[in-house]
């Protein structure tokens, strides 16, 4: 029993402790401090406008700015290309020339291989002279000098010999000809490729310069195009960022025109109603048949009977909240009277009021109609109370 007494005291302080917590109770912002709230985020996004104007601007400068160096470096690598080919043309040239060398050394080896066998055989001839000579001088030397009686016979003798000598000289004097024209043939020859070669390595050194200048160009303007697309990317961002700003406020601005016209509702009272129309009521507000699709279901209205054209009046005074096309309505109006009523108008003809216009009680507001779900003319007459339907009876007189 001690530990049952025990028991039902914890649970008393328990059921005490909690009921005497206090609840947090959040309540909703007031128009005033929702309208506040919209008029902050309306500065914020008029703010960010104003960012992404600036970034546009700049990106814009630099996409100009972009694009003029990419213009100067197209200049300069056309210059390039120009260049290039012009040394492309000249190693061409020197292909040309060195292709020439190349013939003219094969006529200039044949030229030397008969000039070389034309002194190879002067020089066999030579050896023969010259042993001939030396021979027939030896001989005749002894010979003339040892049978010669006198001096004078000598120096008859010594005549012969310069004789034949001076026979010989034209062959001798051919071969130094034949040997000092192949060593220029071939000096020739040796500097024209010396010379071909110099030329052809400097032009190469020349190209390959080029080359790599207009390389650098081409990767420049790949990074300009880069960087322009970049900023061309941003531009189009901020674009869309900004569009959607101006749709955030021009949202923040309806919102604001709605609170703000409910909250000039706030004080107000809808007060006794009018008919709209003068007519029969051939639907009452409640659970009916659908006349279309033939379905048992809520009539948020009642139907008022009469002819095509028939003036329609405003219940009360008021504020139009919605006038256009709804669906099934068809043509319609919303008027909102006070902070918690409304009256919707469907089925009209045409309508004689727009969106955010003030009407009084009385005012010609559309004609009736048969647009939307209807199955011939009439008015569709609603009253809403916090957005939720109730019976028009009851406020009609």
């Amino acid at each position: 029993m001690k530990k049952i007494g025990i028991f039902f005291l914890i649970v008393c302080m328990l059921q005490c402790f909690f009921l005497t917590t206090p609840t947090v109770v959040r309540s909703e912002p007031t128009l005033q401090e929702q309208i506040d709230q919209l008029e902050e985020k309306k500065k914020r996004e008029e703010a960010a406008q104003e960012d992404y104007k600036r970034t546009i601007e700049a990106e814009r400068k630099k996409t100009e700015s972009l694009q003029h160096k990419k213009d100067d470096l197209t200049k300069e690598l056309s210059s390039f290309e120009e260049n290039i080919a012009n040394l492309q043309y000249e190693i061409e040239q020197l292909h040309i020339e060195e292709e020439n060398l190349r013939k003219i050394y094969i006529i200039t080896e044949q030229e030397i291989s008969l000039l070389e066998e034309s002194i190879r055989l002067k020089e066999l001839q030579l050896d023969g002279l010259i042993n001939a000579l030396y021979r027939d001088y030896c001989s005749r030397l002894n010979k003339y000098l040892f049978s010669s009686s006198n001096i004078n016979e000598i120096l008859d003798k010594g005549i012969y010999l310069k004789y034949l000598y001076e026979t010989d000289r034209e062959f001798f004097s051919e071969l130094k000809s034949n040997k000092a024209l192949l060593a220029e043939k071939k000096d020739s020859y040796i500097e024209d490729q010396i010379r071909n070669l110099e030329v052809k390595k400097e032009i190469k050194e020349k190209y390959e310069e080029l080359e790599m200048a207009r390389q650098k160009k081409d990767e420049e303007i790949r990074n300009i195009q880069r960087l322009a697309s970049q900023s061309q990317n941003m531009v189009e961002k901020s674009f869309r960022a900004l569009a959607e700003s101006e749709a955030t406020v021009q949202r923040i601005i309806s919102e604001t025109l709605e609170l703000n016209r409910l909250k000039s509702l706030k004080n107000k009272s809808m007060g006794a109603l009018i008919w709209p129309i003068q007519g029969v009521v051939s639907s009452e507000f409640g659970m009916r048949m659908h006349p279309i699709f033939g379905v048992y279901r809520m009539h948020t209205g009642i139907d008022i009977d009469q002819r095509y054209g028939y003036p329609i009046k405003a219940v009360a005074d008021g504020s139009v909240a919605f006038s256009g096309w709804l669906t099934g309505y068809g043509n319609c109006v919303l008027i909102q009277h006070d902070y918690d009523h409304s009256t919707l108008y469907a089925h009209m003809n045409r309508r004689s009021v727009s969106k955010d216009q003030e009407v009084v009680q009385g005012e010609v507001i559309g004609e009736v109609g048969s647009t939307g779900w209807s199955t011939g003319p009439h008015l569709h007459f609603e009253v809403r109370k916090n957005g939720d339907y109730v019976n028009p009876r009851d406020y009609l007189p």
